[in-house]
């Protein structure tokens, strides 16, 4: 059966109204519920297509609002929830202009600290593609353009420091440049050696 933009509207409205439920265990059940039904509002035909539902198209505003309420699903502590959630996030990032996908970063960000590391790791992955691979415009990115506000509650050097290494060739070796100023060895005096 066909839903109308009407119907569509509406029951986009209740979706993003969880937080009013008040109880955290009937909040989980309603949002497990949400998240069950995304993927089949936003599939033609059983194959994914750019969010048709049958006669209304979610639209990318929808999208970025439901997401971006969704990021309350961390507070709620429930794992299987959250993991619910970012990989509904990752469904719906190929779908996003760079724009679009810069106005729900925090809903991205939410995934570079998930504690699922399969979940964890595909994140990382987009963020990584999403970088230059030059060791300068990743230290320029890390330290001026990426605002890391969204992760302030957590240790987000550790996904600077990812994102730097992420870059190092694993096959050749970390060598000193020429020009690095080196100490000279250490020598046992003979002094030191013949009181003993």
């Amino acid at each position: 059966a066909a839903i109308t933009t009407k119907e569509k509207k509406n029951l986009l409205q209740k979706m993003t109204r969880f937080e009013q439920l008040g109880n955290a265990d009937l909040m989980s059940m309603y949002l497990e519920l949400v998240l069950a039904m995304l993927p089949s509002l936003s599939r033609q035909g059983g194959e994914a297509t750019v969010n048709q539902m049958a006669g209304a198209a979610i639209t990318t505003k929808e999208k970025k609002n439901l997401l971006q309420k969704m990021t309350r699903f961390e507070q709620l502590g429930n794992a299987d929830l959250m993991s619910m959630y970012l990989e509904l996030v990752l469904a719906m990032l190929p779908s996003l202009s760079r724009q679009e996908m810069a106005q729900i970063e925090q809903c991205f960000m939410t995934g570079l600290r998930s504690p699922n590391s399969q979940i964890r790791n595909k994140f990382f992955d987009i963020f990584n593609r999403s970088v230059k691979r030059d060791l300068y415009e990743r230290l320029v990115y890390i330290f001026s353009t990426q605002n890391w506000d969204t992760l302030s509650n957590s240790f987000w050097l550790k996904q600077a420091l990812d994102l730097l290494l992420s870059i190092v060739l694993q096959d050749d070796d970390i060598l000193l440049s020429p020009r690095t100023s080196t100490l000279p060895p250490s020598h046992r005096s003979s002094s030191s050696s013949s009181s003993s």
